[in-house]
């Protein structure tokens, strides 16, 4: 079997030559989820924004009364999860097969967005006092 063959993926059942990208898109969106999870966990309180079978654990956790954990941010993560979810499904089922595509580059342009406006958000007006702050903590 030759590389050219090996290389093409099969997309519901029938050879596709337009996705041979697509391993290492997908290993690229999995080395940010995981940096976006490890920022979350460790600056966020506590809660994964990019996975929620860890949220699902960590409820589990919080309502087990481990120290440090909070129920309501777990379930806030789960609930936007299932809502953004909802919404996406049925905006993709709505869609021509032909707007796939077109669609799916609208979301993640509207991703790019939101993730620019909650950095630019997150980031202190003041970031001397903020050091200043966790030394004397």
């Amino acid at each position: 079997m030759s590389n050219r063959n090996v290389s093409r993926l099969f997309i519901h059942g029938e050879q596709s030559n337009h996705w041979i990208g697509l391993p290492y898109a997908l290993l690229g969106m999995t080395a940010v989820t995981g940096l976006v999870d490890a920022v979350s966990y460790l600056s966020v309180g506590h809660v994964f924004t990019a996975n929620m079978t860890g949220n699902i654990v960590l409820l589990a956790f919080a309502i087990a009364h481990v120290s440090g954990l909070s129920i309501s941010r777990s379930l806030t993560a789960l609930l936007a999860f299932l809502i953004g979810a909802i919404l996406g499904g049925r905006v993709m089922a709505r869609a021509s097969a032909d707007s796939h595509t077109r669609f799916a580059a609208q979301a993640f342009l509207l991703e790019v967005a939101f993730l620019f406006a909650a950095s630019f958000c997150g980031t202190p007006s003041n970031p001397s006092s903020v050091a200043t702050r966790r030394t004397s903590e």
